[in-house]
């Protein structure tokens, strides 16, 4: 055999594996390709559609977080308007007490008052009662007596 015959046979047996190949194989290599294009695209497409909702997501957040932040802000000036009222509750309250409290200060007091000015009187009569007795002893003029006895009460009255 020559080699030329060996090359001529060999190139027709190549030239026929390829005719085989791209009749049978060939499609369905390019099928499988097709396929993972396909994928590949599909992929892609979903994700520039979870990145948009990725996107409207995070704006959705956004819009929940400034919500809650407005709401909290609300609470807390509600909370603090309540807190407020309380205290001005309570202040009124205590000061309503505390006049009370002065009032029945003011009511003792003058009961108080009251039972020292007379416990005085009487103890300024047991006076006057024992000047006189001793004025009586010393002198019996009874208009004399009878003045000084009087100037000694008005003063006291």
């Amino acid at each position: 055999m020559d080699i030329n015959c060996t090359v001529f046979g060999q190139a027709i047996a190549f030239w026929i594996f390829v005719f085989l190949c791209m009749r049978y194989i060939w499609p369905i290599l390019i099928g499988i390709i097709e396929n993972r294009r396909k994928k590949i695209s599909d992929s892609f497409l979903a994700i520039q559609v979870a990145e948009k909702n990725i996107k409207s997501s995070y704006m959705k957040v956004n819009n929940l977080i400034h919500d809650a932040e407005i709401k909290a802000k609300k609470i807390i000036d509600e909370a603090k308007q309540y807190r407020d009222s309380m205290l001005n509750e309570a202040k009124n309250e205590a000061v309503i007490e505390k006049n009370k409290i002065i009032q029945e200060a003011y009511v003792k007091i003058n009961l108080k008052k009251k039972c020292i000015e007379k416990e005085l009187r009487e103890q300024v009569i047991k006076i006057i009662i024992l000047a006189t007795k001793k004025i009586l002893i010393n002198s019996v003029d009874l208009n004399q007596n009878c003045e000084v006895v009087k100037k000694i009460i008005s003063k006291f009255w």
